[in-house]
């Protein structure tokens, strides 16, 4: 997961720090995980206004399921949260 967060300025924010959860049943591994931060965390550090932000852009790779996928999502203050790009990886 690469979210982007593109500001009314023309900058971009790319060091959100994404959080991770993995674990392995058949290989006996042991949960792991690592808590992220949120957008408003992220606006915060770099001491910007939820007011600054044009878009946010994630894109996503998903192994997860029987078939691999790679989506895109965006966040506009205006629309939400939608996909705007849904691939299947054979």
């Amino acid at each position: 997961m690469s979210p982007v967060i593109h500001l009314k300025n023309g900058s971009t924010i790319k060091d959100i720090r994404v959080g991770f959860q993995t674990y392995t049943m058949y290989a006996y591994e042991k949960n792991r995980f690592g808590a992220g931060e949120t957008v408003a965390e992220c606006l915060e550090r770099h001491g910007v206004q939820i007011n600054d932000v044009e878009k946010i852009v994630v894109s996503i790779k998903d192994t997860t399921g029987e078939k691999a996928n790679e989506r895109t999502c965006l966040w506009t203050p205006e629309s939400g949260w939608e996909t705007v790009n849904y691939i299947e990886i054979e």
